[in-house]
């Protein structure tokens, strides 16, 4: 019987995987708990650099994934691409200045990726010096930003631990927020 049911079964496609793991990337980036006083500026940038750290997160993890973790990390980025796009025209920035903006969030966006990956291979320390640079216009304190490394550390730790088609079935083992940014002293 468990055979038929892999038969019968369709396969996701790329893009509806990339579609919820955006989904779940987005819902975990707006928890109100990363935000307010000596936390990430509710604003935009604020927003984007949320989303930034939780799309890091999953895209390093899928790109582990042998058969299609390139594709799958290609429509996840497209599609966050076009989430920030959307977020601008949104706010209001017109059309003719869209791009020169959505260039400049990607080499932000990039520059940060490539560090936070770096940082997630070596230590907290090295971490908590990657968020410094890069949240030191939306994130004062200095305690939340320790308590953001170690919950990004730990996330990733257990997305280490996911097994492949979790991720693709959009099942992201996040580590504890609130417990991470409100408890740990």
């Amino acid at each position: 019987m468990m055979y038929l049911s892999r038969i019968f079964q369709r396969k996701k496609s790329a893009s509806r995987i990339a579609e919820d793991l955006l989904s779940a990337i987005s819902l975990q980036a707006r928890n109100p708990i990363f935000f307010g006083d000596d936390r990430v500026s509710d604003s935009l940038d604020g927003r984007f650099e949320v989303m930034t750290i939780h799309a890091v997160l999953v895209l390093r993890r899928l790109r582990r994934i042998e058969s299609d973790g390139p594709r799958l990390s290609k429509k996840l980025s497209d599609r966050l691409f076009d989430n920030f796009d959307y977020a601008l025209r949104e706010s209001g920035i017109g059309d003719f200045s869209i791009a020169r903006k959505i260039r400049a969030l990607g080499e932000n966006y990039v520059g940060r990726a490539q560090a936070y990956d770096d940082a997630l291979k070596t230590d907290i320390p090295a971490l908590e010096e990657a968020l410094k640079r890069n949240l030191f216009d939306v994130a004062p304190s200095g305690a939340f930003i320790s308590k953001l490394a170690r919950y990004m550390f730990e996330t990733s730790e257990k997305f280490a631990d996911a097994s492949d088609q979790s991720l693709r079935d959009a099942q992201l083992p996040w580590a504890d927020a609130e417990h991470a940014i409100d408890l740990i002293k």
